[in-house]
């Protein structure tokens, strides 16, 4: 199967760096909206979706990273936000640690096999302390996509 590239999948309308965002609730709500953008879903279908995710057990994949996603049937690709967040946020990660890197994902419901890639392409991505790093110092999204896509090309 050809590997997914993540850069393929967002847009820098599906940026944000350096969110103040100060409960899970909110970050949900934000990941929500930005992963709405463009894609003709509605905002509140997006946010019940990874809440519901959500529930089943915490999307935080530890290091500082939250990888928030769900399957809707209403879209016909992947479609990826990536949101900084100013301040480290709880989010009851199985390493304990604070989360300060969020991508969220939406798939379409029967995407089972690209869900399940991309989810992999991402944690593989994000488990390199140093694009981690690069992310977090980014103060402009071009900054982002050139981190993104230079970790992919290696």
């Amino acid at each position: 199967m050809e590997q997914v590239r993540i850069t393929d999948l967002i847009d820098s309308d599906r940026v944000d760096l350096d969110c103040r965002i100060t409960s899970k609730k909110r970050l949900m709500e934000h990941i929500a909206s930005m992963l709405a953008r463009r894609t003709g879903v509605e905002e509140q279908a997006v946010f019940r979706v990874l809440i519901e995710r959500e529930r089943l057990g915490s999307t935080g994949v530890g290091d500082g990273v939250a990888l928030p996603h769900g399957r809707m049937a209403d879209i016909d690709n992947a479609v990826l936000a990536l949101a900084t967040l100013s301040e480290p946020l709880d989010y009851q990660s199985p390493d304990n640690q604070d989360v300060r890197i969020v991508v969220g994902l939406l798939v379409p419901e029967n995407a089972n096999d690209a869900h399940l890639q991309v989810l992999a392409s991402l944690a593989r991505l994000l488990s390199r302390a140093d694009l981690r790093e690069e992310l977090l110092q980014a103060n402009d999204k071009d900054k982002v996509f050139s981190a993104l896509k230079s970790a992919e090309a290696e």
